[in-house]
Parts: structure tokens; sequence; C-alpha cells
């Protein structure tokens, strides 16, 4: 049976779509071909409300954030893994009182050797399903492989879900952690108050459309410690704001890209500071640092918009002395835009 979109219901009676060839049930769970975790075999799509007990369910549907939902969703994300897949979280709100862990550090996860466990967390858009971390760690930990190709080929994809931290910018909270993860994909996200927003360590290229970065002390940040730099990161039509030390700090990148979007009023715990207070230096909108390490690096910002961003600029770009293609182009700003070493090719417009 072909279809374009399958529909089903859990005991919400919660929608999703998605494209592929029934191949058979399991109570509410669907065995697709293509989707989800692909790699060119089946995969699961696992509902985490089959494993709820009902008192959760109810927690859930109603935002009370009463009942701690994370050992129940840790044993359905840890079924998806097994076979690769989606894990989909009908629409609620749900409390995590420890970190969702995706561990694949032990693995191969080369498709060439038959790989396919690779895992999509998909909820019901940002602002209908909604991860509540009320603890010090990381809501979502996904760890790569760090032997052979394994780290290259950990793909990892989160759809249609909103992060949220109970204490705003609790010390140690982190959203998503990744470390040794490649091709890493967000869709219709936001992550509101953690300490830090995203953190990856060794993460190879990813690219987060559309969403929030709201109110963190550090947004987004990307670097080398043993495996890979962050070669290409791409961000499309996301609101990085209010975030207290920086928005975006990417360290070693050969490539960084940013589509649309805004960067506005971060930087914030600079304000009222001393040119030559140390808090300054620190706080930015976006910062690639020790760019073009590789050899080669390209940084561009089209159609972005930039206002309010305190402390050292809105942008910087500080490179070693190697090739520098760098382009803003339609962005709105009034801002300074630095950088340490002169490119071979900037373009303005």
């Amino acid at each position: 049976l072909e279809f374009r979109r399958v529909l089903f219901r859990s005991v919400s009676q919660s929608r999703y779509g998605q494209y592929g060839k029934f191949l058979s049930t399991n109570g509410s769970s669907l065995l697709w071909a293509t989707g989800g975790g692909g790699g060119g075999g089946s995969t699961w799509a696992v509902n985490v409300f089959d494993y709820l007990s009902t008192a959760q369910q109810s927690d859930v549907q109603a935002g009370t954030l009463l009942l701690d939902c994370a050992p129940a969703i840790q044993t359905a994300a840890n079924a998806v893994k097994a076979v690769g897949g989606t894990l989909l979280f009908p629409r609620g709100q749900y409390r995590l009182d420890s970190s969702i862990v995706l561990d694949y550090s032990a693995e191969t996860l080369d498709p060439t050797q038959g790989a396919t466990n690779r895992i999509t967390l998909m909820g019901e858009g940002d602002g209908a399903t909604q991860l509540t971390a009320t603890f010090g760690g990381a809501a979502i930990d996904h760890r790569g492989g760090t032997t052979g190709t394994a780290g290259v080929h950990s793909f990892f994809i989160v759809k249609g879900i909103s992060f949220y931290n109970s204490t705003p910018r609790q010390a140690g909270s982190i959203a998503i952690k990744m470390d040794n993860t490649s091709l890493w994909h967000f869709e219709d996200i936001s992550i509101l108050g953690f300490e830090y927003g995203v953190k990856g360590t060794d993460v190879l290229s990813g690219c987060w459309t559309s969403g929030r970065l709201w109110s963190c002390t550090y947004g987004l940040r990307c670097e080398y410690v043993d495996f890979s730099r962050p070669n290409a990161i791409s961000i499309r039509s996301v609101a990085i704001a209010g975030n207290r030390r920086y928005g975006v700090y990417v360290l070693g990148p050969a490539l960084f890209t940013m589509y649309g979007g805004s960067v506005e009023g971060n930087g914030t715990d600079a304000n009222g500071l001393g040119d030559s207070d140390p808090i300054r230096d620190t706080c930015w909108g976006i910062k690639a640092d020790d760019a073009g390490v590789e050899g080669v690096v390209g940084f561009s910002v089209h159609g972005g918009y930039f206002e309010g961003n305190s402390g050292a600029v809105p942008v910087i770009v500080w490179t070693a002395p190697v090739g520098l293609m760098a382009s803003v182009m339609a962005a709105k700003t009034s801002e300074v835009i630095i950088f340490s070493v002169a490119p071979l090719i900037f373009r303005r417009c």
C-alpha cells in the first residue's frame, strides 16, 4: 500500500504525517520503509505515550509537570535506537528530571556497513510539544561514535519540539548536548532558559531551520576537542535573542552561514560595564573564532537582522592567517562587524 501521509492516533488522539511505504503495525507504532532514521532500511516510529503510565499521560496533557517522564522516554528511545527510526512526542508538556541519553559511542554508524539505527525526535510543533528540564544537566544528550568512521556518520534530527528549563539559566543546564555528532538537523524547535542552548563538541556539520534561541546564558556553541572541527554550520530563519553572554560561538569553523533570522539583544551581561571590563570580551552576537584553521573558510550572512547586541560587537570573525571569504548581503544592521585579519574577499550590501 503506497500513500503520501501516514496517520495514526495515540491515546492522546494526536496525528503525525510522514512519507513512505506502509509495512506493518504494532499497536500505535508504525513501520515504514523510508523517513525517520532512514538509511535505506525499514525504520520504526514509536509513540512515547505507549511507554507512559495513565497518570503520566494525564500530567503531560494537562501541562501540570508533576510527574517525571524521563525514565519512560529513555526506554522508548532505547527501543527506537536499537533499529533506527522516529520517536514521536504527542502535544503536551513533559517533565524531565534527568537526561535522555542517545549513546552511539560504542557503535559504528557507517551506512556502507549496513547501519540504519539513526534516530529522529519529532514533536507536534514548536510550542505544542514541550520538554521541560528541572535539573542542571543536558535534556537531550547525543553521543556519536569515537572510533573509525562512526563519528562522521552519526546522524541526529530534532523536529517540532520546544525545550524549557524550570529554573532560568540554571548552572550546568543544556537543552541539547552533542559530542562526535555529524549531519545533525534541527527544524521548528525553540530553546529557552538554559545555561547553554546547544553545546556541541567535535560536531562536523549541521543545520538549524526555523525556531528560537532565547534567554539562555550562552546560545549555541560548537567547538573542536579531539575529533572534528565544525566544518559546516548553517542557521536559517532562527530568532537568536536575549542570550546574556552570546548568541552563537563557533570555534574553528571552515564554513558558517546564516540565512535570514535575527540576532537581537544578546550580550546583555555587558550592559553598563566599562570598555576595560573583561566581561565585555565574553559578550557578543555571533563570533567565529580561529576560523580557517583547516585552510579555507567562508563566513556569510544573508538577510539577517542585527540590533541591540552588547559587549564586544554583534559579529566577529577571528581568523587564522589563511584565506577568508566573507559576505554580509541584504542584512539590516547599524552595528559594527569586525575581522581581526583582513579578508581576501569581503562583500557587504
